[in-house]
């Protein structure tokens, strides 16, 4: 771990792309990978444009999910003082992401069932693209 303990800001080896570029560029991008990857194995079709897609929904939100517990943390940390903190910022942020978890799979099967599996997939990445579009939120 770096640390500068004067800006509260540390981070490891392993977040080489936040410290070169900047956690609204990478949540944009990966949102946009995301999104535009899922859509693209929908449209492809078949096994290897579903696996392309799925490959690079995760590879997308891999790197932003991260991005967005550390934005929650800071904000609270600067925005909010006094009223949350830090970490309970980040457990709003878990308890939202994990309620995700359990909740879509039930939800998108029930739209499955509606409008067809394909269809209903591009839920995810019409949300992974939002998340791109919205970005600016996590600003440092």
């Amino acid at each position: 771990f770096k640390c500068d303990w004067s800006s509260d800001v540390c981070s490891s080896d392993l977040d080489m792309l936040t410290d070169r570029h900047s956690r609204e560029w990478v949540v944009r991008v990966g949102g946009l990978t995301a999104g535009i990857g899922l859509s693209a194995g929908l449209l492809i079709g078949g096994p290897v444009g579903i696996s392309l897609g799925w490959a690079l929904l995760g590879a997308g939100l891999s790197v932003a999910i991260p991005s967005v517990f550390s934005a929650a943390a800071q904000i609270a940390n600067h925005r909010f003082v006094g009223h949350v903190s830090p970490s309970a910022a980040v457990a709003i942020v878990g308890t939202v992401s994990y309620a995700g978890f359990l909740g879509g799979p039930p939800l998108l099967g029930f739209l499955a069932d509606a409008v067809g599996l394909r269809w209903a997939m591009l839920v995810p990445a019409v949300l992974a693209l939002a998340m791109g579009a919205t970005a600016r939120l996590v600003r440092d």
